[in-house]
């Protein structure tokens, strides 16, 4: 691990070199950082502070596993300037938890929130997952009841999707787990809607929930297009206009460039006006604020088009100028994205 902070520290400098913006949010994530010791999380975040321009209010977020978390971790983590967490719960049940291959336990969890909102991480996030077979209604409300309930002020819910070529994908295809059927996942994915709704959260993206004031600044960035940077193994970075860049993923490989002052562990591409647009729309249309309606201007004068369907089944709406989409149609929303995409 020591050999990665190194390579992670030296790609910081470098690109302290060529970057005159100042960092508005950091995110330690993509993986299990957590498991980084104080001393190379602390050693990461001076390189930053060192090499890079940051406001000194910057929300700095660390992913965590609850069976990471203790009183006295959370204590120096603090002190090191993290200020947000994101808690990979999945589900407070055990019976989740162990066929998902998950380490950590129910109380484990329960004591993860509990401990975060102790240590004033008030507005860290929790990550939950539906739509998979054994998960019951009563389990799911117990799941989102138990977080908006919790003192924190985020929450995060995904349905479940199993990659190919990841030990999940070989669990589930040993042990033939199926997804849930589409009318419980949507029954699942509305009640977290109305549930937060009425206890006062906004549902401000298709996945994510938050208390007024405690939206994640640095997922936003990602849906305004702001620019960011990815720093690591696998790490992508945009520009902001056109251009996106991302590091060679293969671990050692990135070691040994970085560390060499090989600058060929990143590839990188520039987007054309119909694949911009494609990404606004796709983007937009996750979020509470829609899309322009100067995206789809030629949609919208041709009353053929399917986005005039998608308005008189209530699937989307027009306000403030914009076309955003209604809680069914966010839904549907890859078909919904797809027919309005350019090619």
């Amino acid at each position: 691990m020591d050999e990665m902070v190194a390579a992670i520290c030296a790609e910081i400098k470098f690109r302290g070199d060529t970057n005159s913006v100042q960092l508005e949010t950091i995110y330690f994530g993509g993986g299990t950082p957590s498991v980084l010791s104080i001393v190379q999380l602390e050693r990461i975040l001076k390189t930053i502070k060192e090499y890079h321009k940051s406001n000194p209010s910057a929300e700095i977020t660390l992913e965590v596993n609850p069976d990471d978390l203790d009183l006295d971790y959370l204590d120096r983590i603090r002190a090191l300037g993290v200020n947000r967490l994101s808690i990979g719960i999945q589900s407070f049940h055990s019976s989740h938890l162990s066929w998902m291959n998950r380490s950590h336990t129910s109380k484990q969890a329960t004591n993860a929130i509990k401990w975060a909102k102790e240590k004033g991480f008030d507005t860290s996030s929790v990550d939950l997952i539906y739509g998979f077979k054994d998960l019951t209604m009563a389990q799911w409300k117990d799941n989102v009841e138990r977080v908006l309930d919790s003192g924190l002020n985020h929450l995060s819910c995904y349905a479940l999707t199993i990659e190919d070529n990841t030990p999940f994908a070989k669990i589930q295809r040993k042990q033939n787990i199926r997804l849930v059927n589409d009318t419980n996942a949507w029954k699942q994915f509305e009640y977290v809607h109305s549930t937060a709704i009425q206890m006062g959260w906004q549902h401000y993206e298709l996945s994510n929930f938050a208390k007024e004031g405690h939206t994640s600044a640095h997922n936003q960035s990602y849906w305004n297009s702001k620019p960011y940077m990815g720093i690591g193994p696998g790490a992508h970075s945009f520009d902001g206009i056109n251009t996106r860049s991302w590091n060679v993923s293969d671990n050692w490989k990135y070691i040994d460039l970085v560390n060499s002052g090989n600058i060929n562990y990143h590839s990188s591409e520039q987007l054309n006006t119909i694949e911009r647009q494609n990404e606004k729309i796709m983007v937009g249309l996750r979020t509470a604020e829609g899309i322009s309606l100067e995206l789809i201007n030629n949609a919208m004068n041709n009353k053929e088009h399917p986005v005039h369907s998608f308005l008189q089944q209530n699937l989307a709406q027009i306000s403030d100028n914009k076309l955003k989409l209604t809680i069914e149609g966010w839904w549907q929303s890859d078909h919904i994205i797809g027919t309005l995409f350019q090619v």
